[in-house]
């Protein structure tokens, strides 16, 4: 079939086309202006050194910490995929859970390591208050854990956690954005739909 051709199929059924362009991008721009506001919360986790421990392998201690470092990271990250841990957050920050499923709730957090000493961690909340309390009682219950986990001879611990100060945003979608999107996308639609209806025809 030649260029023409397909210009052609498209003109017979530009009804279907522009149908199509015009309904599909004000749908986007209404579900665009529907969508409640909600917020993206975003802070880094630091592993350090506070106590050290002096050892006869005191010449290897740099490497031996900087594994229980590594470690220790990764059981931060562990955590915040579990949904006790979340449930702990909640009640810390004093709000109540928006989800009852258990799954939903343990990807309430996103966790991922960084490096050996360092997350990062981000969570979307209704509202910029709760997300600034959710993030404090994400540091809170982290820092407590590790407290009572990672703790030496003398009783002290060896590692404290660190965190940056939550970076807090609106997640908002453009409506203009998602109309021109939905404009494209119609028009793909209304020209596969305009080929369809020639194929049919024919048959």
């Amino acid at each position: 079939m030649s260029p023409k051709n397909y210009l052609k199929v498209i003109s017979d059924h530009k009804v279907v086309v522009i149908v199509c362009v015009i309904l599909v991008g004000l749908l986007a721009f209404i579900f665009a202006m529907l969508v409640p506001k909600s917020y993206d919360a975003i802070l880094t986790l630091s592993v350090h050194r506070i106590n050290r421990e002096e050892t006869e392998d005191f010449q290897y201690d740099n490497y031996y910490a900087i594994q229980a470092a590594e470690l220790l990271t990764d059981t931060m990250v562990n955590w915040l995929a579990t949904p006790d841990v979340a449930v702990v957050i909640y009640n810390k920050a004093g709000i109540t859970p928006d989800v009852e499923d258990l799954t939903k709730l343990s990807k309430k957090f996103r966790a991922r390591q960084l490096s050996s000493h360092a997350a990062r961690v981000w969570f979307n909340y209704k509202d910029q208050e709760g997300a600034d309390k959710l993030a404090a009682s994400l540091v809170g219950v982290i820092q407590d854990r590790v407290k009572n986990i990672e703790k030496t001879f003398q009783n002290k611990p060896s590692f404290g956690i660190q965190a940056s100060s939550p970076l807090v945003v609106q997640h908002k979608i453009d409506p203009i954005l998602a109309g021109v999107c939905g404009l494209v996308s119609g028009l793909l639609v209304g020209i596969g739909l305009a080929f369809l209806f020639e194929y049919f025809r024919r048959e």
